[in-house]
């Protein structure tokens, strides 16, 4: 190439790109899939467990708890999943929002959902990672039904590809959900790079193993700056992780620094508020006859006087 070169993009890549900084026309805004049933002691299968089933193990909230697992066979139920799923519904609204949690965050339903509706993702539970073979690497959902018949809990890199995604973003709260193997003809097989290639415009994932409380807190930081103050989702992880540091207990970069977003870096997933604004304009309906009335008397011509 000599100096003169320019590389001029074709027709198709421009129109691609310029797809791809469009909002979403998704319908909804938000599908949250968090806090699955891992276990059959698990509190929630039985109703006179109900208090701890909304409470998980206060003993193991105290600890550090990471959303890892090396095996299936050990999967301690997250504390802070449910709080997350809920805490980031309340942000963006849950007019929009759909929230499968605990017996129906499973990898069943998920298949089965219309996932081209919704403008986000997010995913909060267990990441595995499989080194050596990294299309059985994926997220763990629910392992059991409500009478307790096991299901095939792993929503893997394979399930992946399966779907029909029209999102803004795509939200892997869990960890190393952002490292991949590279393997030869097929490029970097990765969960992060399976939801970009199936549909996504960004991905949220993480780098290392991520505690459970630290990524609670991350999460509502993240999600504030994006749907509050209109961020793009680089601008609003980057603002949150400045946030979470400035606290003591999370100071270390372990703690807030493990995620990053890939794919498109500035657009800005559009948030639809549904009918919130004519929510506060309901108790003045009854109010604009009169308000017309009174504007109706004042344009009327004033009569002549005699």
């Amino acid at each position: 190439l000599t100096n003169e070169t320019i590389y001029e993009p074709s027709a198709q890549t421009l129109a691609m790109l310029a797809k791809s900084r469009r909002p979403s026309a998704a319908a909804k805004n938000l599908l949250v899939f968090s806090d699955p049933i891992f276990t059959l002691d698990d509190a929630r299968f039985s109703a006179e467990n109900k208090s701890s089933a909304e409470n998980p193990n206060a003993e193991t909230a105290k600890t550090e708890s990471f959303r890892f697992i090396e095996s299936l066979s050990e999967l301690p139920r997250l504390s802070s999943s449910k709080d997350e799923s809920e805490a980031i519904i309340k942000i963006i609204g849950a007019a929009a929002a759909d929230n499968y949690s605990g017996f129906t965050a499973t990898r069943e339903n998920l298949l089965n959902l219309k996932t081209a509706d919704y403008k986000i993702l997010h995913f909060a539970t267990h990441g595995l990672t499989n080194e050596k073979r990294p299309e059985l690497s994926g997220v763990a959902l629910s392992g059991f039904d409500e009478q307790g018949r096991k299901l095939d809990q792993l929503f893997r890199i394979q399930d992946i590809y399966a779907l029909n995604l029209n999102a803004d973003l795509v939200v892997l709260s869990a960890c190393d959900t952002g490292i991949g193997k590279e393997i030869k003809g097929e490029g970097l097989m990765s969960l992060n790079n399976a939801f970009l290639q199936t549909g996504a415009k960004s991905v949220v994932a993480s780098l290392w193993k991520v505690e459970d409380g630290a990524t609670l807190e991350l999460m509502k930081r993240f999600y504030g700056a994006m749907v509050n103050e209109n961020l793009t989702p680089s601008q609003s992880l980057r603002k949150a992780q400045i946030k979470l540091r400035e606290n003591p207990q999370y100071k270390s970069p372990f703690y807030w620094a493990a995620f990053t977003v890939q794919g498109d870096f500035r657009s800005v997933p559009k948030i639809s508020r549904g009918y919130g604004f004519w929510i506060y304009l309901l108790p003045l309906l009854p109010l604009a006859p009169i308000g017309f009335y009174i504007y109706r008397r004042r344009k009327m011509p004033k009569p002549a006087r005699q």
